[in-house]
């Protein structure tokens, strides 16, 4: 293992390292409280570890806190401005807090990263047609699917 993470992280604090690898433990064994801990150690000793940073999130959402996830989210971006999964779990933890304006503008940033992940186009597209923006849900699914290579389906009854 001590050499995977060295793979991982060449060069940085290998007690940063063992942490981060202790949260992941702790999260896989359900010990969310326990792992959060260990990943807000490991991204102290190294502020570059966004993935511990992301790890707590994902925990912190396990746990029903999305306002809390979102400002794991928010760190990582200010980190790695470019970082895909960042916008996309912080959009999804916008749109349980019922921020869908706010959802939407992390979908498409996310998609502006990645514009082939299917995944981003259909969650940008049940936002908007959750405000009402129908004409553009209808655009982004018929994104998705060319991404994913499916024939067209008419999504009529959806958007309307």
């Amino acid at each position: 293992m001590a050499s995977l993470l060295k793979k991982i992280i060449p060069g940085k604090d290998r007690s940063a390292a063992t942490l981060y690898e202790r949260g992941l433990e702790s999260a896989r064994a359900g010990r969310c409280s326990e792992a959060i801990g260990y990943f807000d150690q490991a991204f102290a000793a190294d502020g570059q570890l966004t993935d511990a940073m992301y790890e707590k999130g994902r925990c912190l959402v396990k746990a029903g806190q999305h306002d809390a996830a979102v400002s794991c989210f928010d760190r990582i971006i200010a980190v790695h401005p470019s970082s895909f999964k960042a916008y996309f779990q912080k959009g999804i933890c916008k749109v349980y807090l019922g921020k869908v304006d706010e959802a939407i503008d992390c979908f498409e940033n996310a998609i502006e990263i990645n514009p082939q992940n299917a995944d981003a186009w259909d969650n940008k597209a049940v936002c908007c047609k959750l405000i009402g923006k129908n004409d553009t849900a209808l655009r982004c699914l018929e994104e998705a699917q060319k991404i994913r290579g499916e024939k067209k389906k008419d999504f009529y009854v959806m958007t309307r």
